[in-house]
């Protein structure tokens, strides 16, 4: 577990670890991947919730860890979503 000093902050950091090691463990990719499991989420999470109704990908990122709520609402335009 990294350790900042604070503990919200720890365990925002321990969750989303928890999560790039559940993406490195389903394609079987070393730890020293980790920056090819964060690409492989954010590939995910971005097509994901720019097809969504807006209401929708809202609900689905509030239930995100809160760094990993921050990649999937990262450069999101919701004017411009659900792009079909």
């Amino acid at each position: 577990m990294v350790e900042t000093g604070f503990s919200s902050f720890d365990t925002m950091v321990d969750k989303a670890n928890r999560l790039l090691k559940d993406v490195e463990e389903a394609f079987e990719w070393p730890r020293d991947r980790r920056k090819q499991s964060y690409a492989a989420l954010r590939a995910v999470l971005h097509p994901l919730r720019d097809r969504l109704p807006v209401e929708t990908a809202v609900q689905f990122g509030a239930q995100l860890p809160t760094l990993i709520r921050g990649i999937y609402y990262d450069g999101w335009k919701p004017a411009e979503t659900p792009a079909y």
